[in-house]
């Protein structure tokens, strides 16, 4: 999959429902996604909103707020010199995958958006973060 314009989030994150990620790859193997992309969460539309912090955490006050990236059970798969812009919520999930590498990735947000986690793993093994830039309101990668 190869990006090179922008792609813009909903800025009401009521519109989409029934799912935690804006963008999702399930259950793929050799994905490439690439290019010079940007993925914009539009997440000022909701920072000023946010309840404090500590209701920023993943519990349901956040269901409602979703991430930019899900990466769920992918395996030998890349992303590479695309962006991740503004997430309402944490910018990238790796769930169940197994040799993905992140290349020449950009994730960024402005220093006081909350919860915005960088690359959130878990249940993932051989997840390689090589060359990248990541700028957030909160963990890097967690």
């Amino acid at each position: 999959v190869q990006v090179d314009g922008t792609i813009q989030a909903p800025a009401d994150p009521g519109v989409i429902k029934g799912t935690e990620q804006w963008v999702k790859f399930l259950y793929m193997d050799h994905l490439t996604l690439s290019g010079k992309g940007v993925f914009d969460g539009q997440g000022a539309t909701v920072y000023k909103k946010a309840a404090p912090a500590a209701a920023w955490s993943g519990k349901k006050s956040n269901s409602k707020v979703f991430m930019n990236f899900g990466f769920n059970f992918v395996n030998n798969s890349i992303v590479r010199d695309v962006t991740s812009k503004d997430s309402k919520n944490f910018h990238v999930m790796v769930f169940g995958c197994n040799n993905i590498t992140f290349d020449g990735f950009t994730i960024t947000a402005p220093g006081d958006s909350p919860n915005t986690d960088g690359i959130h793993m878990g249940k993932s093994t051989d997840v390689k973060i090589l060359n990248t830039n990541i700028g957030t309101g909160d963990d890097c990668v967690s």
